[in-house]
């Protein structure tokens, strides 16, 4: 197992990159575990500006779940309405 990294902060109504925000290497497959109350919208591509919807797809993720996406993902975003905390982990 490797060491566990910092939890990642999502803001409220705010587009976080998971990549950057852990320094994971992009295309890593990664798991993302929801900490605590709160509900996001996981999106995996190469880039994400504004809330996730049907159009553009998105996984959700509530509290005490656990997602993952793909390996060779061109990146990994997280949105939230009203906040939450996450941890990430290479999968």
């Amino acid at each position: 197992m490797s060491n566990t990294l910092p939890n990642v902060i999502v803001e409220p109504e705010t587009v976080t990159d998971l990549y950057a925000e852990t320094g994971i290497t992009v295309g890593t497959k990664i798991e993302v575990i929801m900490i605590g109350t709160g509900i996001a919208k996981l999106y995996a591509g190469a880039t994400l500006t504004t809330e996730p919807t049907d159009a553009t797809g998105y996984i959700p993720l509530v509290s005490g779940q656990i997602a993952t996406n793909e390996s060779g993902d061109a990146g990994a975003f997280i949105w939230s309405r009203q906040g939450c905390t996450v941890n990430v982990r290479e999968a």
